[in-house]
């Protein structure tokens, strides 16, 4: 999906998600300010002090005039709904919302079979494509006063937006056709410098969310969608059913054959290209950390469902396909929660090992993925043991209570 086609929605969905939508009027001050928790002396700040600097081109306002505002600025609070209230509505309205319109704008004219001048040229799209001295300025005054930390809801509003962005910067430069793109500039999954600023400024922006279910979020609705498509967000799917690759409409199905398609494996191995690597890596890294149970089931889950799916294949003797297994697999391990935790999360477990038992592969990965249970949960975590009647290796651990 070409990003003209949801900007404008994905605008409205990042401001409600972060708790926002345009910055509040100076009337509505005290309101706004109560349910940000923070003082009404800072979000006059805001409203009467930065936003008329951050307004104004860059040739008039440097960053050294900002960084003395930002030093006198007054106290903000510390609540967690602060981030989406008091902080983001402005830096939706001066940094995402202009990258977004500038990413747009750049790929309108370079699409544009009506003005011959600029059909097609590619320099032209990447000078239209850069960040403006303004946005650059902006974002660099807002991140200084952003809050550490953000709710759930926040840290989904600040996700989504993100992947707005990244799925505009993903696609190939070039002439989309029915099922494929001709005279290609730039590869799909390549970012440029320009489109490397852009997510850098945004990926600044993340908030650290102060709750269980924000990791489960992004896992569900994010990196899931990335590597086993949602419709929505360009992917990469692993489907071992179709052991080969094509692209349909600029998104990449990868399960290499090495027969058909050589520049899809590397010596018979499946492997992501370096181009979806080091998006994977990039977006690997806005993951938030895992804070309880929740989050940990969530990865159990995932885990679950392709550990089944390894095994079941295996029957198949496809070693295509159990190699791509093996790598969907080798993703999991790379964002598993550092300490994985939780009743539901053992249950699922045991079902995982259950079914991996005689798999010489799998059983490994499955020992290495025992989550933990706290003391609240151990008796029923006990009988879950007992009506599986595993062998010992399979008993539930004690979390620490530390």
């Amino acid at each position: 999906m070409r990003l003209e086609h949801y900007s404008v929605l994905a605008l409205l969905v990042v401001g409600l998600l972060a708790g926002c939508g345009e910055p509040a009027p100076a009337a509505d001050t005290a309101m706004a300010s109560e349910k940000a928790a923070c003082s009404p002396e800072y979000w006059d700040w805001l409203v009467g002090t930065l936003a008329p600097k951050l307004d104004r081109p860059a040739s008039e306002v440097s960053d050294a005039e900002l960084d003395a505002l930002i030093a006198a600025r007054p106290a903000s609070g510390n609540d967690p709904s602060h981030y989406g209230v008091c902080w983001s509505p402005w830096y939706n309205k001066y940094v995402y919302g202009p990258s977004l319109a500038r990413i747009e704008r750049a790929q309108g004219i370079y699409l544009d079979v009506n003005d011959a001048s600029t059909f097609h040229d590619y320099a032209l799209f990447r000078a239209n494509q850069a960040m403006t001295p303004e946005i650059r300025r902006n974002a660099k005054a807002l991140l200084a006063i952003k809050p550490k930390t953000g709710t759930q809801l926040a840290f989904d509003g600040w996700r989504f937006g993100y992947d707005t962005v990244v799925d505009a910067v993903l696609q190939p430069v070039g002439l989309p056709a029915k099922s494929f793109y001709t005279d290609v500039d730039e590869p799909q999954w390549q970012l440029n410098d320009v489109e490397k600023e852009y997510l850098d400024v945004l990926e600044a922006a993340r908030p650290l969310p102060d709750s269980d279910g924000a990791w489960d979020s992004w896992l569900k609705d994010g990196l899931h969608a990335r590597l086993f498509g949602n419709g929505v967000w360009l992917s990469f799917v692993f489907d071992t059913d179709m052991p080969y690759s094509w692209q349909l409409a600029g998104a990449e199905i990868w399960a290499c054959d090495p027969v058909h398609h050589p520049d899809c494996s590397k010596n018979g191995d499946v492997y992501l290209p370096e181009a979806v690597r080091s998006f994977l890596d990039r977006y690997e890294a806005t993951r938030p950390a895992a804070l309880g149970p929740r989050d940990s089931a969530a990865w159990m889950n995932e885990f679950h469902a392709r550990v089944f799916r390894a095994v079941a294949d295996r029957s198949h003797h496809e070693p295509i396909a159990d190699k791509t297994n093996e790598l969907v697999l080798d993703v999991l391990d790379e964002v598993k929660p550092a300490a994985l935790e939780g009743l539901f999360s053992y249950q699922t477990w045991l079902d995982a090992y259950a079914v991996s038992h005689d798999d010489a592969l799998a059983h490994p990965r499955v020992m290495h993925a025992k989550p933990c249970v706290r003391a609240a949960d151990a008796e029923a975590a006990a009988s879950s043991f007992a009506q599986a009647a595993a062998p010992a290796d399979a008993a539930p651990l004690a979390c620490s209570e530390m």
